[in-house]
């Protein structure tokens, strides 16, 4: 059964409904009332960088973040983000067109504290795929980038607190070494580590970025929130 909830409950509210799920092992359906409204508007950054790959000029490349506003609803962000005992996580398209023909996808991952070894944890992705979206695309090393901003619930709104540098990647084949084979890789992958803000409610924003007709193609992805102690 559905249990109304206000847009704008308080982290208390929030600490109830998360244990009441996590005791039923189930996530807890939630019905919104009231109007929807902004409550993150995250800042926008320009961020230059300068790469030489594949003998390409050098470049600067500037990504500008588009202005977003994340939704608070309930338990649950705007968007395929879940929350749950595990890990808030959400994979998503952020870009797909012709010029370039191909498909770019990124993935959003938040550990909450108490997950084992993984607590705290925050990986994030970028893999292209040709335009089905589901074939991986061979780009060249340094054509492929991501970046990981975590986030931290004020009480009022979602403010920066730590991330990562851009990190570039691309196609690396399949290889024995040894006994053993090592899969080829198509994207770019970092982590980073909630919690350095002091105790709450912690998100990963993750860059998911491809190069190509000239230009840098792509998006972010919001993983949804878990409490970091």
């Amino acid at each position: 059964m559905s249990r109304p909830i206000h847009v704008n409950p308080t982290l208390a509210q929030l600490e109830t409904l998360l244990a009441e799920a996590r005791s039923g092992g189930k996530l807890v359906d939630l019905e919104v009332e009231g109007e929807r409204r902004e409550i993150c508007q995250c800042q926008r950054v320009a961020n230059s960088i300068t790469t030489n790959y594949n003998g390409r000029n050098e470049m600067s490349l500037k990504f500008m973040t588009q202005t977003s506003a994340v939704l608070l609803a309930g338990l649950a962000l705007a968007g395929t983000a879940t929350t749950s005992a595990n890990a808030a996580s959400s994979t998503a398209t952020t870009y797909v067109g012709s010029s370039p023909a191909m498909c770019v996808k990124g993935e959003a991952t938040q550990y909450p504290g108490n997950a084992g070894f993984a607590s705290r944890w925050a990986p994030v992705s970028a893999t292209p795929y040709l335009t089905d979206c589901s074939t991986p695309l061979q780009l060249p090393q340094g054509n492929v980038a991501t970046k990981a901003d975590i986030y931290k619930w004020t009480g009022s709104t979602w403010a920066y607190c730590t991330g990562t540098g851009w990190v570039y990647g691309g196609y690396t084949p399949g290889v024995w070494r040894g006994d053993i084979y090592y899969s080829p890789t198509y994207g770019a992958s970092t982590s980073s580590y909630a919690g350095s803000c002091g105790a709450g409610y912690y998100g990963v924003n993750a860059a998911a970025y491809a190069y190509g007709s000239g230009r840098w193609n792509g998006g972010w992805v919001w993983s949804g929130y878990e409490y970091i102690s």
